[in-house]
């Protein structure tokens, strides 16, 4: 997700914007995978 906000008064500030999404599932499921070791991470830009 990219976002830029270029108009109002948030114009010149650089914070980061987060979010929050919400994941609903129904049980029994799947196992989940286990994560990729840190190393192996995208890291943040």
């Amino acid at each position: 997700m990219h976002i830029i906000v270029n108009k109002g008064k948030y114009r010149l500030l650089n914070d980061d914007i987060a979010s929050v999404a919400y994941w609903y599932q129904a049980e029994p499921h799947q196992p989940f995978p286990e994560l990729l070791p840190l190393k192996l991470r995208n890291p943040l830009k």
